[in-house]
């Protein structure tokens, strides 16, 4: 009896078609990573700005420099591009006892990532000693060095609004991997929604 078995060549197309599947599987793996770092980063940003905004609640204190409540602080556009680093804030707290730092969170628990990152209607004045309130620092921890660079502030009202000026709404945190973006928005009245761009 002649036995059955695989020709060469019918070896070299099974090969071949696994090798295809496994390219594409690894490009749609990549590009799934890629997507949930994004996503991962903008819902902590999102969940980090309500809590600090429930902070600022519980404190009551007002945004105040050298007696000028920060509301009425100039606008920024803060844009960056190809920031490469991982994504941080920092809350800090200024009052009669001085300037203190509350918390640091990483929004992403991977290595470097290269982002960009823009901001709009965001009144970007750092907390210097001698103010009053609560300000969520936003910038990239350079490679876990302790290089920190700041990108911009969000000072909070003691209702845990946005000091924005008053015909200015709402405040937009865009975060862009090249492939994804993913908005977190802040309007007037405090309210934060994350999405999808």
């Amino acid at each position: 009896m002649r036995s059955r078995a695989f020709t060469l060549i019918e070896v070299m197309v099974v090969c071949a078609i696994l090798a295809i599947l496994a390219t594409l599987l690894a490009g749609a793996y990549s590009r799934y990573r890629t997507n949930l770092n994004l996503v991962t980063a903008s819902q902590r940003l999102q969940a980090e700005i309500i809590n600090t905004q429930q902070q600022a609640r519980n404190s009551g204190q007002i945004q105040v420099r050298a007696g000028v409540e920060l509301s009425a602080a100039p606008l920024t556009a803060a844009s960056v591009t190809n920031v490469q680093g991982t994504p941080q804030l920092r809350i800090w707290e200024g009052s009669s006892l001085g300037l203190r730092g509350l918390k640091k969170i990483y929004l992403l628990d991977d290595t470097l990532v290269t982002f960009r990152v823009s901001a709009t209607n965001v009144p970007d004045v750092p907390m210097v000693l001698g103010d009053t309130g609560l300000v969520i620092e936003f910038g990239v921890d350079q490679g876990g060095l302790g290089t920190f660079q700041r990108l911009f502030t969000i000072p909070l009202n003691p209702d845990g609004t946005v000091a924005l000026p008053l015909d200015t709404e709402p405040a937009r945190i865009t975060l862009d991997n090249g492939i994804y973006k993913r908005q977190v928005e802040i309007s007037k009245v405090g309210k934060v929604k994350e999405q999808r761009l």
